[in-house]
C-alpha cells in the first residue's frame, strides 16, 4: 500500500496495485526458489497443480470484478453493502436506488445515513443531492441550521463526491431545486472547517466552477485566488481565468508562478508546453488590444 499521512478509503484507492508490485515479486522469487529445491517429481507435480488452481481462482475473481466494475448500478450496491462504515460507500446505495427509480428506498437509505453519520458534513450535501433528484420528497435543508455541522463536522471524502455531483447536476441543468447561492454559501462555510484544511484547494475549485456556471468570472478568480499555495493545475487555471478577464499582466505573472510549481516526471514537458502556448495566446491578446 502507498505510504501517506492522509487517511485513505482503501476500498476506493486504486494506486495500491503499483505499491504491491514489490510484494508480488518477492513471492515469485520465493516460489521459484522453493521449486528448484524440490527434487521429488511427485511434489513438483503437486506444486505445479496448486499454482495452476491458484491462477484459475484469481482469473475467475478478476472476471467477476471486471463484470462488477462494468455495471455501475451493481457496483454502487455491492460497495455500499460491503462497507457500511463508509459514508461514501453508503452514499452509493442512495445513488443506486435513485438510478433504479426507487425514491422510497433511496430516502430510507438517506435516513439510515443520517442516523449513522450525524456529525459528518457529507450528510448535508447528500440531502441537497437527493433534493435535486426528488424535489417533492424533501424540503430544502436550511444552510444556517447546518452551519455548525459544516464548520466543525468530521472529515469525509464523501462530501467531495456529493459536491462534485451537485456541480455536475447544476452544469447539466438537472437541479433547479438547489440554487447556486445556496451551494456557494455551503461550500464557503465548509472551507472554514479545519478538518478539511488539507483539501481546501478542492473546495476552492468547486467554488470556482460554480461561479463560472453563473458566468461570474471575477468570482471564479477570487475562489482560486484564495488557495494559499496553488499547485500546477490551480495555478494554470488561475492564469487562464485572468487572461479571460483581460488582466493580461496578472495572467503573465500567474503563468510564471505556474512554471515554478510545474513539478517533475512524465507530465513536466506537457505542462511546460501548455504554459508556453498559454503565454503565446496572452501575448497575442495583448497585441490585439493595443
Amino acid at each position: 500500500m502507498e505510504s501517506t499521512v492522509i487517511a485513505l478509503e482503501i476500498y476506493f484507492e486504486h494506486r495500491n496495485y503499483l505499491a504491491s508490485l514489490g510484494i508480488v515479486l518477492l513471492i515469485c522469487f520465493i516460489v521459484f526458489n522453493l521449486f528448484e529445491k524440490v527434487h521429488s517429481a511427485v511434489l513438483k507435480y503437486i506444486f505445479v497443480g496448486v499454482m495452476l488452481i491458484y491462477v484459475g481462482i484469481i482469473t475467475i475473481v478478476l472476471q467477476m470484478q471486471t463484470r462488477l466494475w462494468g455495471n455501475p448500478a451493481l457496483f454502487n450496491y455491492v460497495h455500499a453493502t460491503e462497507r457500511p462504515s463508509s459514508i461514501r460507500a453508503r452514499a452509493l446505495l442512495v445513488d443506486f436506488y435513485q438510478e433504479q427509480g426507487k425514491p422510497k428506498e433511496a430516502y430510507k437509505a438517506l435516513e439510515d445515513i443520517e442516523r449513522d453519520f450525524p456529525d459528518e458534513p457529507a450528510l448535508y450535501f447528500l440531502k441537497l443531492q437527493f433534493l435535486c433528484v426528488y424535489p417533492s420528497w424533501v424540503k430544502s435543508p436550511s444552510v444556517d441550521s447546518y452551519a455548525t455541522l459544516l464548520q466543525y463536522g468530521a472529515f469525509s471524502n464523501g462530501a467531495f463526491k456529493s459536491i462534485e455531483d451537485l456541480v455536475d447536476f447544476k452544469s447539466n441543468k438537472q437541479c433547479e431545486s438547489v440554487s447556486y447561492e445556496l451551494l456557494l454559501k455551503s461550500v464557503r462555510i465548509l472551507k472554514l472547517n479545519k478538518q478539511y484544511a488539507h483539501k481546501y484547494y478542492f473546495l476552492a475549485r468547486f467554488e470556482s466552477l460554480l461561479y463560472l456556471q453563473m458566468r461570474d468570472l471575477n468570482g471564479a478568480i477570487r475562489a482560486l485566488e484564495s488557495i494559499p499555495n496553488r499547485g500546477y493545475d490551480d495555478a494554470a487555471s488561475y492564469a487562464r481565468l485572468l487572461a479571460s478577464a483581460g488582466s493580461f499582466d496578472a495572467a503573465l505573472r500567474a503563468v510564471d508562478a505556474a512554471r515554478k510549481v510545474i513539478g517533475n516526471g512524465i507530465a513536466m514537458q506537457k505542462r511546460r508546453d501548455e504554459l508556453n502556448e498559454l503565454e503565446s495566446v496572452i501575448q497575442d491578446d495583448i497585441k490585439a488590444s493595443k
